[in-house]
């Protein structure tokens, strides 16, 4: 599925609830082109637990509102705990 929402800054990132499965997924920012973000297991092999963790997906956007799209890849199940942003 696909998630969509506003936002008001310069920055923007997710909160996501990472285990030991890979993470991919995509996202647009105003209607750009779609860009990917992943997260290999091998770089959460010191995680035995489940955890929040924060990523930045894109810095130095113009200051102003903004609309994102975030979809996964449909292989695997994205927990998507919150879009983060910055004014």
């Amino acid at each position: 599925g696909t998630v969509s929402g506003s936002f008001e800054g310069n920055y923007f990132g997710v909160l996501l609830l990472m285990s030991s499965n890979n993470v991919e997924l995509q996202y647009s920012v105003d209607g750009g082109e779609w860009k990917t973000f992943t997260v290999d297991s091998s770089n959460l092999s010191h995680q035995k637990y489940s955890h929040v963790q924060a990523f930045s997906l894109k810095t130095g956007l113009a200051d102003g509102k903004h609309t994102v799209k975030i979809k996964s890849n449909g292989e695997a199940t994205v927990n998507l705990g919150a879009i983060l942003a910055e004014k």
